[in-house]
């Protein structure tokens, strides 16, 4: 199933490292060191902004990666792009989601960021959170209207990945605001029988006490 090579992607996630900043465009080792001065310095020149390190990540996206909201900031008022994708697909409001930077988020939220934008996988920011089980993050997204019913290229929805991953608390955040736990993905399982496969007993006992809608 998909959803197993999701599941095995998540378990090996490792940021991305700078073991050898040699290997990097200068404002990336700044980046890392987090120093302000060199950084308004460095971003003078605005072709630093579009700077790519090996991953194909800007400053913008690898700040977001970091965690760094006053960078990100910085960055974003200095005219830097919010839809720019690494070597994956992942914009910076992506990574942000990934990492359950609430910060950083609104940040990029209040810098007109795609809320439904997509990696190579077509997964939103949303499909993240909730496949970590990030209460706040999820939160935060649904309430700047974040898709709810979107699906990636497996044709996963939000709710099926949250039902694989057993996270109960998103499952009946995710009900609340609207999801369908009846929409099936290509393999033809919805919410619920997702939750099955995986054991997810709660999730199971939840979801069918949801009526399906007579059409």
């Amino acid at each position: 199933i998909v959803i197993n090579k999701l599941r095995f992607m998540i378990s090996m996630m490792v940021e991305t490292p700078m073991n050898n900043p040699s290997l990097y465009p200068e404002i990336f080792v700044i980046l890392t060191e987090g120093n302000m001065e060199k950084i308004n310095n460095e971003i003078k020149n605005k072709d630093a902004l579009n700077q790519r390190n090996q991953y194909r990540m800007t400053p913008l996206i690898y700040s977001a990666m970091l965690g760094n909201e006053e960078i990100c900031n910085l960055l974003l008022k200095a005219g830097a792009g919010t839809e720019e994708r690494d070597i994956d697909g992942n914009t910076a409001l992506i990574w942000a989601a990934r990492n359950n930077n609430v910060k950083v988020i609104n940040s990029l939220l209040d810098a007109k960021a795609d809320i439904n934008a997509r990696d190579n996988a077509g997964n939103t920011p949303l499909m993240w959170a909730t496949c970590f089980g990030y209460k706040d993050t999820v939160e935060t997204l649904l309430k700047n209207k974040a898709e709810i019913n979107i699906r990636n290229n497996a044709g996963d929805t939000p709710l099926i990945l949250a039902s694989a991953f057993g996270h109960i608390e998103i499952v009946k955040i995710l009900i609340e605001n609207g999801a369908d736990p009846f929409i099936k993905n290509l393999e033809g399982y919805d919410s619920i029988q997702t939750a099955k496969l995986f054991n997810r007993s709660d999730v199971v006992k939840f979801l069918e006490s949801i009526k399906k809608p007579r059409k």
